[in-house]
Formats: C-alpha cells, structure tokens, sequence
C-alpha cells in the first residue's frame, strides 16, 4: 500500500500539516486531530499516512501519542536537521509554519528521521521519571548552592570541620540555624544532637570543635536568614525524598522490562542507571547494533577536515547530554577507580599515556556496548564476560 508522508509544524495552540503540494492547519485538540484525519482521507483517499514532526516537548508528545494510538506511524525530525536543510529545500532562511512542514515531510521522504524508541508503556513511563529526575537534579544543584550561600553567611566555620552536605552538618542546621542558638543551648544539648541521639557519625572531639567554633563564630546572623536557611533545609529535604520516590517508582516499572534484572548485572550500571538509560533511550533492543546506541547518546566520534587541516576526532555531543553526565560518573566509579571491578582495563589504557578524560569517554562507549549485549542476548554479565568486545 502506498505510503503517504505528512510533515507537521507543532505550535502550542495550532499545528500546520503539509503533504503532496496542500497544507491544513487543525488545532492543538482532540477535535483538531480528528480533522486533520479527516482532510487526508478526503484530499488523499485510503492510504498508510507516516508522519514527520519536530520533538517539541509535550505539544509533540501529545500529538504523536494519538496519531500512534489510532495506528499511525510517527517518526521525529531534530531541530538542528530542520535548520539546516532549510537552506537547500527552500532556498534560504525563512522561518514559517508552513515552510518548516514542508522541510519536515521532504526530510522524511529522503529517510532523514528518528524512529520512535519504546512505545510500551514501561519505556513510556521510565522517560516521564528520567526526565522529571533530570530536573529534580537541577532543583537540588540550585539547592545546595544557595544553602552554601547561607552557611557562609551565617556560620562560614561550620566547612572546616564537616561537608554542609553530610548528614551531619544538615541534622545541625535543622536543630540550630545560627552559631548563637548552638551556644545558647549549651553544650550537653548540642552534643545530643550531633552524637548521642543519631549515632557516633562524627567524634566527640570533632563535635567540641564546632562548639568552640559556634563560640567565636564571626557569622553574621539574623532572623531573616535563619527564616530563609530554615526553608532552604526543608527544600533540600524535599528534593532529596523526591528523587528517592522517583528511583522507587523507576525500580517498579524496571520490572516490567525483561532484560533490566540482566542490565544491572552490569558494573556501574544501578538501577538508577538502567532507569534512565532505558527512558532517555527507550528499548535497547531495537537499536541494530551498539554503534546506534553510543550515536544516540552522543558519544560517537567526528572529525573535521579541509585541505591540509585535520582536527583532532572529537565525540558529536549530539544526543542525551545528561545522560552523558551520568553515564560519564558510573565510568568513572568502575573504570578509574582502584577498587572498581574494571579497573584493570582503564589501568591498562592509561599506562600508554593516553589522557585521563579520552579514557573515560571512551569506557562510557564500552559500557554502552555492554549494556547492549546484555539486554539483545537477556543474559547477565558475567555470561557474556569473555565476549563483549
């Protein structure tokens, strides 16, 4: 049956479609898809319609979920194609709904599109959590560096002595928000609170010296600040837990998934990992080879060249850059450090006097191939040890 290709320019409230030389614009509503339905059937007859948009976030997510639910094929086209093909398809830069409908569907005509990875609804699922972890990251950077902020502020010697991160220093903070309500309560009280009442998480003499240092504190308190470092530490508390529900819930539909038990037989790669590589990539299994995985992260290599000049191979940074942040850490957790399981692959590697960072990019890509083989084959690490390349 012939397949007929639809380019659709989102926008938060109407959306253009473009196909075969005539273009329709329908509403972001359920009454709007069903017209533009109903234009190609009456303007094109019985076909298989492909459609081709740009992933725009939640307008894109919304339209591309119905089209998919009534048995329509939909594949996404990147901004940065869009833009540059403008200028070959068009024949300049004009920027309009219907121009960019019109590039859209002819870059799909030629094969230039992403398909859609993971329409279950556990992938479905794990890219709404993986997403919503992303930002709740963001929030607790935002977070934490204000709480620095404020401890500077109000009791800048409290650093010496432990991390404003640790346990230790919050469960201070939260019991006394200026040096002076430490000293007020005198010293039986705050050792209660940073020994007796949570455990030996830090040494008396330690414990002493904060006290001493609340003593001779030059911190410049008010109520005002100790209000805001009060909403600061509740906030911090809040994004904290929030991510811990989010990597339960993650962990719950991970089990729906077949080869995620096996994924995370994989150094390195923790529940939280597969979580977020399973929603930002979708199903592993559908990508045709190990090499689309590590282009869909961004990690693949690409060189520039004119003439006598050749730059150095650099990775594309095309794909999931947070991704690439996390997957970057779990790399350095089992590859650089001493006591991680492969250790003796980066070991082996930096001793030919390759730079430290190179490695590491490139022990993101072996994780990645890992991570492949282990969910095409559904068999756990250790199994397939002797042949991952």
């Amino acid at each position: 049956m012939h397949i007929q290709v639809v380019g659709i320019d989102v926008s938060k409230r109407f959306h253009v479609a473009w196909t075969d030389g005539r273009s329709f614009t329908f509403s972001h509503t359920l009454t709007g898809f069903k017209d533009l339905i109903q234009w190609l059937v009456e303007s094109e007859g019985s076909a298989v319609y492909q459609f081709g948009m740009e992933p725009t976030g939640r307008f894109s997510k919304t339209l591309s979920k119905w089209l998919t639910d009534h048995g329509h094929q939909v594949v996404f086209v990147p901004g940065a194609y869009t833009k540059r093909a403008k200028w070959f398809l068009s024949n300049g830069s004009n920027k309009t709904d219907l121009v960019d409908a019109k590039v859209i569907a002819e870059l799909v005509q030629q094969g230039r599109y992403l398909k859609t990875m993971g329409k279950d609804l556990a992938f479905t699922e794990l890219r709404t959590l993986s997403d919503l972890h992303f930002r709740m990251v963001k929030m607790s950077v935002e977070s934490q560096n204000r709480l620095h902020s404020l401890i500077d502020t109000v009791f800048p010697e409290l650093s010496r002595f432990v991390c404003v991160k640790s346990k230790v220093a919050l469960r201070i903070l939260n019991a006394y928000h200026q040096p002076c309500e430490i000293v007020a309560a005198g010293w039986e009280s705050f050792r209660k609170v940073a020994i007796i009442c949570h455990g030996m998480n830090i040494t008396e003499e330690k414990a002493q010296q904060i006290f001493h240092a609340a003593e001779e504190s030059v911190g410049t308190g008010s109520e005002t600040l100790s209000f805001e470092l009060g909403v600061q530490l509740r906030l911090f508390s809040d994004i904290e837990q929030a991510r811990a529900d989010i990597e339960k819930q993650m962990v719950n539909w991970l089990h729906q998934v077949d080869y995620a038990e096996a994924l995370m037989s994989v150094p390195g790669i923790s529940a939280l990992a597969a979580g977020l590589l399973l929603g930002q990539l979708g199903d592993l299994c559908k990508y045709p080879s190990a090499k689309h995985l590590v282009k869909a992260v961004g990690l693949n290599l690409v060189e520039q060249s004119s003439g006598k000049f050749l730059s150095r191979p650099r990775i594309s940074k095309a794909g999931k850059g947070q991704l690439r942040n996390h997957l970057y850490r779990a790399a350095l957790a089992v590859f650089a450090n001493p006591k991680g399981p492969l250790h003796d692959w980066y070991k082996e590697r930096t001793e030919k006097k390759k730079p430290g960072k190179i490695v590491l990019v490139a022990a993101c890509r072996k994780l990645l191939r890992i991570a492949h083989a282990v969910a095409r084959d559904n068999a756990e690490y250790k199994k397939l040890k002797g042949r991952i390349a």
